[in-house]
């Protein structure tokens, strides 16, 4: 989403490469479109839970 709409998901990126990732835990993310979905796949999230509206 464009951080310009919403403000908060401007730093998404580095959020996710401050991360230490830990195997006993599963991770949830909001992911709100397919940029954000690529976003996620090129930082290490393997794990996608889809809602439908």
């Amino acid at each position: 989403m464009h951080p310009v709409y919403v403000p908060q998901m401007k730093d998404a990126k580095e959020v996710l490469k401050g991360i230490e990732q830990n195997t006993n835990i599963q991770y949830i993310e909001f992911i709100p479109n397919e940029k954000g979905y690529d976003l996620a796949v090129r930082n290490g999230v393997r794990v996608f839970h889809w809602l439908y509206i």
